[in-house]
């Protein structure tokens, strides 16, 4: 029998929602999964595990003017992928700022959020782009 591998890490790591303490995460799951998965998510200090391969996590909790790097791993039997990491500042007044800490001049690695209303986030980006631009997922 073949030994199995570890999954490839989850994709496009975002923020859907954001809460007075927290927000809703969502991701895609890893292009490899290598066999039956859960998810296990960092933020700050703390570690969850999701016990499930859902692909979305509500973080409740956070602390107002706190700045934390979220990182979500995919694990199957053989151990953990890398992971998709994301920095995030809660805000009492429920304006996000979100860093994609993607590759310094990747398409979004600058991107900047304003807020319309307590559930609904619209990104921008810092970068030009031409007319083949796409929508920055949040």
């Amino acid at each position: 029998r073949a030994k199995s591998s570890v999954p490839t890490k989850p994709r496009h790591l975002t923020i859907t929602r954001v809460f007075q303490d927290g927000v809703e995460l969502n991701w895609m799951p890893p292009s490899e999964p290598n066999g039956e998965l859960h998810y296990i998510i960092q933020y700050g200090s703390n570690t969850t595990n999701t016990a499930s391969n859902l692909t979305y996590y509500n973080l409740t909790g956070l602390v107002n003017g706190t700045t934390y790097n979220i990182t979500v791993m995919a694990v199957n039997s053989a151990g953990s992928s890398t992971s998709d990491v994301m920095e995030y500042t809660q805000s009492e007044n429920v304006t996000p700022t979100v860093t994609y800490l993607s590759p310094a001049g990747a398409p979004g690695s600058n991107v900047n959020c304003s807020t319309l209303d307590k559930s609904e986030v619209t990104p921008t980006s810092d970068t030009e782009e031409d007319d083949n631009s796409q929508d920055i997922p949040i």
